[in-house]
């Protein structure tokens, strides 16, 4: 399972964060829709949660949900 879990669609910034994590050993996954890190999180809930509050693909719904679920509140 990986590390984290991340939402962002900036290619860029998604090769800068892959790039740190590989030089650090840490493992992520990628998820392109808020929906997909929601079902990520679910399958793997200690993972970190990296979201890139400018995506376009349901970022701010995924991080709302995030608050609402009591097993996720807080995190």
């Amino acid at each position: 399972m990986a590390d984290a879990i991340v939402l962002i669609d900036d290619l860029f910034f998604q090769a800068k964060l892959f790039e740190t994590a590989k030089l650090t050993g840490i493992t992520l996954e990628t998820a392109a829709t808020g929906e997909q890190l929601l079902k990520a999180a679910a399958v793997n809930p200690e993972a970190l949660v990296i979201v890139d509050l400018n995506a376009r693909q349901g970022a701010l719904d995924a991080v709302e949900q995030f608050a609402k679920d009591q097993a996720t509140r807080g995190a």
